[in-house]
């Protein structure tokens, strides 16, 4: 018998971000299951088959999304992120108790609401049938400042397996002037948050200290948003504008990845696992991270990536030492690679929804 499933999300594609980026991938898996139908209703994406954007105020947003699901009458609703994305969902429930009824954090909610929009989210999730989270971290502060009266569960991002040619590679290092230049180092990200952008200055600072043992290093800032222009300048105000390649959005990271000598990912604000730091993995790279938010709970250092303290001194002195032992490089990208082949697959991860939405039905 055919599961008919609405997933509701505020974002979905070609809008970038970790929310889209993982509704996207969870549909996608989703979609490969015969018996499955799966349909998207968002705030903010672009209109397709089984896609319904709803871009009106968040008001007429519940208002017009409990109609696409009342005339939808699906089995499993799965809501992800925000309150009033959920609402709809509960409004729905209401007047058909058999449907299963999913919600997924992505981020910390009390950051964004507080007194009655906190009770009111609280007696929302109450009505779930299963409430999930993105990483641990991130479910033990929804535990700490949230009343969330119904079964929890960790499900993390995932990643799919992805190839590419030797062409598009030597295309891009042609590009982007990256013949002859070493160590390459990378970062992946839109550059819209400004505790995520604080974290690429800090990385850029370490960049600095990287240039003075290795001056044809680079540095590639793929992503874009309202502070590229800021952290253009501050490359700029260091005097490394050589040295540092902007690339803007791109459809494929896999191409910019596949030329990094070591994925950095410095943040200073992470609440669940980087799908960005997850793709880097995913194709054998050695990945060096800050220890905080749910990455200690995919790296664990100095077996599958290296985790540092945020400050510009250790970074670099890590990346250096990283990159001066190929040996070490070698083995800890290959630990990488097992590491997302075995426990961050979108198969595996959209196994672990399927049997969240069956158990939820009985």
């Amino acid at each position: 018998m055919t599961m008919r499933i609405t997933i509701l999300t505020p974002y979905y594609l070609p809008i970038v971000g970790g929310i889209a980026s993982y509704v996207s991938g969870l549909v996608t898996t989703l979609s490969m299951n015969k018996d499955i139908e799966v349909d998207i209703i968002t705030r903010f994406g672009k209109k397709g088959d089984n896609i319904q954007v709803i871009n009106a105020n968040k008001l007429f947003f519940i208002l017009i999304a409990y109609l696409h699901l009342f005339l939808r009458k699906c089995d499993v609703v799965h809501s992800h992120a925000n309150w009033y994305v959920l609402a709809p969902c509960v409004i729905y429930k209401m007047f058909n108790h058999k449907i299963t009824l999913i919600h997924t954090f992505h981020t910390d909610p009390v950051n964004e609401i507080k007194g009655f929009k906190k009770m009111m989210f609280e007696w929302l999730l109450s009505k779930c049938d299963v409430v999930t989270f993105v990483s641990s971290f991130l479910m033990k502060k929804g535990e700490k400042n949230l009343k969330i009266a119904t079964k929890e569960k960790v499900i993390y991002a995932g990643v799919s397996e992805h190839s590419v040619n030797k062409e598009e590679i030597e295309e891009f290092k042609e590009k982007y002037g990256l013949k002859g230049s070493s160590p390459v180092l990378s970062f992946v990200g839109p550059l819209v948050w400004k505790k995520k952008v604080e974290g690429v200055k800090m990385l850029i600072r370490a960049f600095k200290k990287v240039i003075g043992e290795y001056s044809n290093a680079k540095l590639l800032i793929i992503g874009d948003g309202e502070y590229m222009e800021d952290i253009e300048m501050f490359v700029k105000e260091l005097d490394i504008e050589n040295n540092v390649v902007f690339t803007g959005f791109l459809d494929d990271v896999f191409v910019p990845l596949s030329v990094t000598d070591i994925y950095t990912h410095i943040s200073l604000q992470e609440g669940g696992v980087s799908i960005s730091l997850l793709e880097a993995m995913s194709i054998g790279k050695p990945v060096i991270a800050t220890k905080i938010g749910g990455i200690p709970e995919l790296i664990i250092d100095g077996e599958n990536g290296i985790l540092v303290d945020p400050e510009p001194k250790a970074i670099a002195k890590k990346i250096i030492e990283l990159y001066e032992d190929e040996e070490i490089c070698k083995r800890i990208g290959n630990t990488a690679l097992s590491t997302v082949k075995n426990n961050f697959s979108w198969q595996k991860i959209a196994g672990d929804f399927i049997d969240v939405y069956y158990r939820g039905r009985k």
